[in-house]
């Protein structure tokens, strides 16, 4: 523009059409790029989109390790597809019935464990009150020892001035003798056969005496028909027993029986007529 203007002051009014000239060449090059621009963009926006990479292809941009991994996934893909496709719509009747006698056997299993619990539930209370019954029963057992530990204790602290206590007795007493025979460590009652003049003991159902309270019951059971009123004692007392007769021995002046105590050594005969004996 400024070589134009140059010129058309250089040359006046010739100039005026080859100034026109250029403007017209300017004119026609704009809408030329105007028309190519919109030709350009036509053909841009009007291609077919680029075709989207395949799903069983591995895209180009992986690399070789990747690349396999991806196949062997795609494949393992397809073959659960496969075996699904394959498999029934409502699924297999016989794992369907394998899955309910399952699950009946497990209903039954728990069934029985609620049973099993419920059972040791129980015998453990019953232990419990059987340990608890046992441990009374084994305290009052201790105290009925212990007490008959104190009474014997205090049995042999009692003043003892000779080995028997004898009680006087005379030829003209009336009341009805009864015989008891004390030989190694049993206690038994002889009731003399008319003419029989000499006893052996150990022939009468004798009983032994290991406590005192043994020796009680024996006494009750041996004199149930015999009353101190009535009846005198005569206690043949071989020399192995003689500790045995110092149990009986309490009891029965206790009980207010008369004794005549005949002591014999072991292995002897009582004799009629010995000791006092009618």
């Amino acid at each position: 523009m400024r070589r134009r203007r140059q010129r058309s002051r250089a040359s006046g009014g010739a100039v005026v059409a080859e100034e026109a000239f250029d403007l017209f060449l300017d004119a026609l090059a704009n809408t030329l790029g105007v028309i190519m621009f919109i030709a350009l963009m036509i053909v841009l926006f009007s291609s077919p989109p680029a075709e989207a990479p395949r799903a069983d292809e591995p895209s180009p941009t992986l690399d070789p390790s990747e690349a396999r991994e991806v196949a062997l996934l795609l494949e393992q893909a397809a073959m659960l597809e496969q075996t699904l496709a394959q498999a029934p719509r409502e699924g297999d009747p016989e794992l369907r019935r394998r899955a309910e006698a399952l699950d009946a056997q497990l209903r039954a299993l728990r069934d029985s464990m609620a049973e099993v619990l419920e059972q040791t539930a129980a015998d453990s209370d019953a232990i419990t009150q059987a340990n608890q019954a046992r441990q009374r029963a084994m305290a009052a057992a201790a105290a009925i020892e212990a007490q008959r530990q104190r009474l014997e204790r205090r049995i042999a602290s009692l003043p003892v001035t000779s080995s028997f206590v004898r009680v006087s007795r005379f030829r003209q007493d009336a009341r009805t003798p009864v015989l008891l025979l004390l030989s190694g460590g049993r206690l038994e009652r002889a009731d003399p056969a008319p003419g029989e003049t000499r006893i052996i003991p150990g022939a009468r159902d004798p009983r032994p005496i290991t406590s005192i309270d043994d020796a009680r019951a024996l006494i009750r059971t041996l004199l149930r028909d015999a009353a101190p009123s009535t009846h005198r004692l005569e206690v043949g007392v071989w020399s192995d027993s003689f500790g045995e007769y110092k149990l009986i021995e309490r009891l029965l002046v206790d009980l207010g029986f008369d004794i005549n105590p005949l002591p014999l050594p072991a292995g002897a005969a009582l004799e009629a007529g010995t000791s006092g004996i009618q």
